[in-house]
């Protein structure tokens, strides 16, 4: 058995120890193994593609194979009834460079091809507390107050989540089913939660608007999971205000690093915590298949 059999085989062993469920496609010419294409089942609903796949083996045209798995995995979503098929290309900063945004839009190639469109560009950034560029504390007038976050505040949180998602610019949370959006709200509110650093702009004891921040030590040492604030609140600096409130308090607990997930489509967002500080540490662009069948 050659090398590289012994090493997709390898793959296959290791996919299915990691993710039960999984499958992998191998493309091959005249007999030989030229490339294969991992597929992970993410729910009983949708599959992903694992990072960068295609993987074709160096010294032969690549497009016809890669075409060819794309198409294989796009068949076998369907005749599973999956709702979506879906690959992520990841780039890190240290790899932000010519080539790999040529490697990316060889790959995107393939993918528009076969019917994976792009959907998402994703950027995580990071900012460590002597860099951070926080406002003075805010002046807030009248009736408004931003207080830290109570347990007892969730529920009534509800409200300014859906009002700020359902009029922001993000496509896939008015994809998602009520069920789905009540479960990803739900999930800010685990035990990583840093009660003392998440804040709420509350009016006459209504909230307005709220930041959350988490406790990661995998993505950064305090994670700003969740900025909202109800539409007739947005664009007067009260997101900044928040935000600057919930890094203030976590460096007053003794936290130094910080991290931050945001769609570039939502550009606004991206120019706040750039004004904060943060900078890009990595880049996801994801394109994904749906069955319309």
């Amino acid at each position: 058995m050659g090398q590289d059999q012994e090493a997709f085989e390898n793959y296959v062993l290791q996919s299915s120890q990691r993710w039960p469920g999984s499958q992998a496609l191998a493309a091959y010419q005249d007999g030989i193994l030229v490339g294969w294409l991992g597929l992970i089942l993410e729910d009983p609903l949708s599959f992903e593609i694992w990072r960068w796949h295609p993987f074709i083996l160096p010294g032969i045209d690549p497009g016809p194979a890669a075409e060819g798995l794309l198409h294989e995995a796009v068949n076998y979503s369907r005749e599973k009834e999956a709702q979506s098929l879906e690959v992520v290309c990841g780039f890190q900063k240290t790899h932000l460079i010519p080539q790999t945004e040529e490697y990316y839009q060889r790959q995107m190639g393939w993918y528009e091809k076969c019917g994976l469109k792009k959907a998402d560009e994703f950027v995580y950034m990071t900012c460590p507390d002597s860099d951070l560029q926080l406002p003075e504390p805010p002046d807030l007038p009248g009736p408004l107050e931003i207080r830290s976050y109570q347990p007892g505040d969730q529920e009534a949180l509800v409200e300014p989540y859906y009002q700020a998602f359902s009029a922001g610019v993000d496509p896939s949370f008015l994809e998602k089913t009520v069920g789905q959006r009540q479960a990803t709200f739900e999930d800010y509110f685990t035990e990583e939660l840093n009660i003392g650093a998440s804040k709420v702009l509350f009016e006459r004891d209504h909230p307005r608007g709220f930041s959350l921040i988490q406790t990661r030590q995998r993505v950064g040492d305090q994670h700003l999971a969740l900025v909202a604030v109800s539409p007739e609140y947005q664009r007067k600096g009260w997101g900044r205000a928040l935000l600057s409130e919930s890094i203030r308090a976590a460096v007053g607990q003794g936290h130094d690093y910080f991290s931050i997930g945001v769609d570039l489509v939502n550009a606004a967002a991206y120019q706040l915590y750039s004004s904060l500080g943060f900078e890009v540490q990595t880049k996801l662009i994801n394109h994904i298949w749906k069955n319309e069948s």
